[in-house]
């Protein structure tokens, strides 16, 4: 038996030993620069032998030298999902997400280089670099006056850094244009929501007014309410009175001449909608309520279209006259 133990104990030292010598041998083929050698002599190693992880981790090295990024992740990936505190690894698969990023970069894959770049942590020795290839290609955007795309990719710069302090008049000018492209659209909260982002500049004046109107505007898109017809018409010309109630308010519009006879000398009611400065009507029928006219503000008049007569679109004004609670 105890021959047996002894025999048993050397078969363990040579294997110990045997793939201590192959990590080592490993180490020095990859300090040579002989990464294939390096890499049979590191898969050699078997898990469960005290050296498998990092001899995992210096074929993630491997694949790094080689600029095989792909296959480095890969192997990095596989370390820290078995021990997240395994640092060399993790900062390695941060350094090559910046040189996949850095790649798409040089070859203009825009989308690409934003998917690498976006996933470069702290922890990466290229992380100030990775700030500055995002802050070019947000320059990029920029100067296309695709001010929503440089936003985005600007936004995933460091407030406090360096990086950001440069480029931070460029950002600020970047969401007052895009809110004024926004406000153009009638997107009062989107428009509202860039301009406020502005804390400088000489147009502050400019984009005060911007955000009130857009407010105010916004404010009175949510308006839905009611309208009556209060008065017929006096042939030959009509003189026609609507009033519309919302949000606990009478608003009075009037109108004259109208030079059309129009047979509305019957009291008329229904209901209307308003999105950005469009009106939809809609009149109570005997079948049940159905669209009856558009509007929409001009010139601080309230015009209607009438959809009603021969298939023709016949146009009023109605002028505002008072609001009442």
């Amino acid at each position: 038996m105890k021959k047996i133990a002894i025999v048993l104990l050397e078969i363990a030292m040579i294997v110990l030993l045997g793939c201590t010598t192959d990590f080592e041998k490993g180490n020095e083929a990859f300090k040579q620069g002989d990464y294939e050698k390096a890499i049979i002599l590191f898969e050699k190693i078997k898990e469960g032998d005290l050296n498998f992880k990092d001899s995992q981790c210096r074929q993630g090295l491997v694949y790094f030298q080689q600029k095989r990024f792909y296959k480095a992740i890969e192997m990095f990936k596989k370390i820290n999902k078995e021990d997240p505190n395994y640092k060399e690894a993790l900062v390695k698969m941060n350094d090559s997400f910046y040189h996949l990023g850095k790649e798409s970069y040089d070859i203009q894959d825009w989308n690409k280089t934003l998917e690498f770049l976006n996933k470069v942590g702290r922890v990466s020795n290229e992380y100030d670099n990775a700030q500055l290839l995002l802050s070019s290609l947000g320059e990029k955007f920029y100067n296309e006056k695709n001010w929503k795309k440089a936003l985005d990719i600007w936004s995933k710069i460091e407030i406090n850094s360096n990086v950001y302090r440069k480029i931070e008049e460029n950002v600020f000018n970047a969401h007052f244009q895009y809110g004024s492209e926004l406000y153009n659209e009638k997107e009062w909260n989107s428009a509202i929501s860039q301009l406020s982002k502005v804390k400088n500049g000489s147009n502050k004046k400019q984009i005060d007014k911007l955000i009130k109107s857009a407010e105010k505007k916004r404010n009175f898109s949510k308006i839905v309410g009611t309208w009556e017809t209060t008065e017929g018409y006096n042939f030959p010309a009509v003189f026609h009175r609507m009033v519309i109630k919302s949000n606990k308010k009478w608003i009075e519009y009037s109108r004259c001449p109208f030079l059309e006879i129009l047979d509305w000398h019957e009291r008329e009611s229904g209901r209307f909608e308003v999105v950005g400065d469009k009106f939809v009507f809609y009149k109570n029928g005997r079948n049940g309520e159905y669209k009856a006219n558009d509007g929409e503000f001009v010139n601080g008049k309230l015009n209607i279209y009438s959809l009603e007569y021969d298939g023709k679109k016949s146009i009023f004004e109605l002028f505002y006259t008072k609001v009442s609670q």
